[in-house]
């Protein structure tokens, strides 16, 4: 089990952290979502899914990933 908190840009209402929170537990292998004034925090299986893929995932919904 691996956590990775990420600065997102963009998420900007109750509506986005949704939209985020719901592509992102879609993905195999991420156990828990949490959001909060554009801070992600992903609890997820590393042996399953990498860092680089759920960025990739935020990415594509338009927000950006700040470093």
């Amino acid at each position: 089990m691996a956590i990775i908190e990420l600065a997102v840009e963009g998420i900007i209402s109750i509506k986005n952290e949704r939209e985020v929170s719901m592509v992102l537990m879609g993905l195999n292998g991420v156990e828990e979502v949490e959001i909060e004034e554009g801070e992600v925090k992903v609890d997820y299986d590393d042996d399953i899914i990498e860092e680089d893929e759920i960025i990739f995932a935020i990415e594509e919904m338009g927000y950006s990933v700040l470093d």
